[in-house]
């Protein structure tokens, strides 16, 4: 009984200093993700996994939730020198993990959700490290009922943005090599 005790007291002791220790809690993290990044991931909303489709009435459901202001200012929008933090507006879409080369695929709108017109953007990053290795900024886009936009999302390498305005389908491929380069 007593060596069970001591157990739960040494077990709860080190939960606790695991808690409190964000340097060494930050190591505990399974994907080495910089913490900072982590955060950014968090509120971007659960990974989407391969093969993934995604269309125009989910993307506008995205609208409903903002990124934080700092997070969005420092990465997604790179601390723009013409823009202040408190107008670093962005709601995200969804990511994509790959644990294999460490790169982390964001798809997300820049600008406020009362806009009548979003612009999907999309950045890769080295997720460890949270920097930035490559952007392509309005990839496509939609306008409520006038133009819609489906995301199809074949694997970590290939992306697929069909947009339908005005009578007109357009098709947009990215691949994004395993280093995070984006080729359209």
């Amino acid at each position: 009984m007593i060596s069970s005790l001591k157990n739960t007291s040494v077990l709860a002791t080190l939960l606790l200093y695991f808690s409190f220790c964000p340097s060494i809690s930050a190591q505990n993290n399974a994907l080495g993700v910089n913490d900072e990044f982590m955060e950014l991931l968090i509120q971007m909303g659960p990974e989407m996994k391969p093969p993934k489709n995604i269309g125009s009435y989910v993307m506008e459901q995205a609208l409903e939730v903002p990124i934080d202001q700092k997070l969005a200012f420092k990465y997604l929008w790179q601390s723009n020198q013409y823009l202040k933090e408190e107008e670093a507006f962005c709601n995200s879409i969804g990511f994509l993990l790959n644990k294999e080369t460490s790169v982390a695929i964001l798809f997300f709108y820049k600008g406020q959700a009362d806009n009548l017109f979003y612009l999907i953007d999309v950045q890769t990053y080295n997720y460890k490290t949270g920097k930035l290795i490559d952007e392509i900024n309005g990839v496509a886009g939609f306008k409520g009922d006038n133009a819609v936009c489906n995301m199809q999302v074949n694997s970590y390498n290939e992306i697929v943005f069909k947009t339908l305005a005005a009578g007109q389908t357009n098709e947009i491929v990215l691949n994004i090599s395993n280093k995070g380069k984006i080729q359209r």
